[in-house]
């Protein structure tokens, strides 16, 4: 539980500059955006294999708060991605585990056991 909450207060952190326009993510997507719409090249950062794989989110996490006791969920956000959601109450966390049945790599129950 511990380090869960580390990662949330990290997570916090992030979000939080985001939507101050302080994350790394929302100046680079401008400048891809900017030159799109300049007519103007896409910087050469942006085309490249290690950049196009740091925006591949194989696990992709959110808290999804509720002072109900609800478990929610959603979708990965890659084939071969999972779903991980979960909703902290004051004496237990809720999860919710997803992910595509297409993908051998893929298994939700194995996920939740490990």
């Amino acid at each position: 539980v511990t380090l869960l909450r580390q990662a949330v207060k990290a997570h916090r952190k992030y979000t939080d500059e985001a939507i101050s326009v302080q994350g790394v993510d929302r100046h680079l997507l401008g400048l891809k955006l900017a030159a799109l719409e300049n007519g103007d090249n896409i910087p050469q950062l942006h085309l490249d294999t290690s950049y196009a794989e740091s925006l591949t989110f194989r696990l992709s996490t959110s808290q999804v708060g509720a002072k109900h006791d609800a478990v929610m969920g959603f979708g990965p956000a890659v084939p071969d991605g999972f779903g991980c959601c979960y909703n902290p109450q004051a004496s237990r966390i809720n999860f919710s585990v997803s992910a595509f049945n297409i993908c051998p790599d893929t298994d939700s129950e194995q996920f939740v056991s490990s």
